[in-house]
């Protein structure tokens, strides 16, 4: 298959090269000039996405355009019109996600005072193609602050943990409600809401219509589906189910000056050596996601404009075993000045998912529903005996 990728920063450089990796002709578009050379020899470029959609035309219906940003929804919606097939947004997405606004008579929107809200902040997403959500929904808990223990200055992402596992519950009640208003404005791409709950409810805070990094690629290691098949399913409604891992993964960026501020803001060196020992074998490889990284002869190096450089992952059957896998192979990354978070996990592991549980956000436990169903299988039983004995006394009389 052929895939166009059009971005402004090139957020989603690791899943251009996993469609790379395996066997797909790949073009990326990248608009902001002090982001071209992310992905320098390691993907085809192109520098007008306009041209490559005439690359990208050849390949018939084995083809998809890959929007990245919230800015460009009419232009997907036109492409779709005229046949392509788009994923990453829509016109109406773009607008939910950018103007807080959008849902509120006119007459409201001079000033808001929130009330302030104590709880777990989460999220919930899924994949919307055009018609329908493809289940199962994920459940991500994001860790923005620079610093171990939530200090320091909110950034785009120090790590996330992530589960497609008992998300149905906080879905049915927030996401899943969209899904009609979803279908009318034909939205293709993954959609995500990001809440604050606690034991009074669930709380929305921001929506947000399009992929999430590094969220993308925490989840690539619990979808059990080739993304090629699953952008192809987002294009056009079908009957693509999403099969998914149990357990959890968590998610560990791994960053360099001048995160977390611009190379404008700041200045920083680009073109850094990164060093992956030769010890680790491709299945721990596959692991570590790519985002501001280009090739120099033979050489990884640094580059881009914000030092995302890469995010290491690690999957496990709870939270403190993938952090582990994460930390682990993070330890491993060699670049110079390198910085991440080691604790991406700490407070769900500390309290925050028991206080999730006990507040059922996450609906049943297996373990419950086996003592539920149980419970019920008694009492039908008792009831069915109950009723065998009236009908023996009644028969006896």
């Amino acid at each position: 298959m052929r895939f166009l990728g059009v971005g402004d920063n090139c957020d989603l450089a690791a899943l251009y090269l996993d469609l790379a990796a395996h066997g797909h002709d790949v073009k990326v578009v990248i608009r902001n000039p002090v982001c071209r050379g992310i992905l320098d020899g390691l993907v085809e470029k192109a520098s007008d996405w306009r041209k490559a959609l005439a690359w990208i035309a050849e390949a018939g219906d084995a083809r998809v355009v890959i929007f990245e940003d919230v800015r460009h929804g009419h232009l997907q919606d036109r492409l779709r019109a005229k046949g392509f097939n788009v994923v990453g947004g829509s016109a109406f997405g773009d607008r939910l996600e950018n103007d807080r606004s959008f849902a509120r008579p006119e007459e409201a929107e001079v000033f808001l005072l929130m009330e302030r809200i104590d709880g777990v902040e989460m999220g919930v997403g899924a994949y919307f193609d055009g018609e329908k959500f493809l289940g199962p929904a994920c459940l991500d808990w994001e860790h923005k602050r620079f610093f171990p223990s939530d200090l320091g200055e909110p950034t785009g992402e120090m790590g996330t943990v992530v589960t497609y596992e008992r998300s149905q519950y906080l879905f049915d009640r927030t996401l899943g409600l969209l899904e009609p208003l979803l279908r009318r404005n034909r939205h293709h791409g993954y959609v995500n809401l990001n809440t604050i709950v606690n034991g009074r409810g669930i709380w929305p805070l921001e929506l947000t219509y399009r992929f999430g990094y590094p969220g993308f690629s925490v989840l690539t290691l619990l979808q059990q589906i080739p993304w090629s098949e699953l952008l192809t399913a987002m294009c056009r409604p079908s009957n693509v189910k999403l099969p998914c891992g149990c357990g959890f993964c968590a998610g560990v960026v791994l960053t360099v000056p001048p995160f977390p501020y611009e190379k404008s803001q700041v200045g920083a060196i680009t073109g850094l050596p990164v060093l992956i020992p030769d010890d680790i074998d491709e299945p721990e490889r596959s692991r570590l996601h790519y985002y501001e990284i280009a090739k120099s002869g033979t050489d990884l190096v640094t580059a881009g404009a914000y030092g995302w450089a890469m995010v290491a992952t690690g999957r496990g059957s709870d939270i403190a075993t993938a952090q582990k896998n994460a930390n682990a192979l993070a330890r491993r990354v060699l670049i110079p000045n390198i910085r991440y978070r080691r604790d991406i996990g700490e407070r769900l592991i500390n309290g925050d998912f028991a206080l999730v549980e006990a507040w059922g956000v996450l609906g049943l436990s297996r373990g419950v529903r086996r003592l539920q169903a149980r419970k019920n299988e008694k009492v039908e039983f008792t009831r069915r005996a109950g009723v065998s004995r009236a009908r023996e006394k009644q028969w006896t009389l």
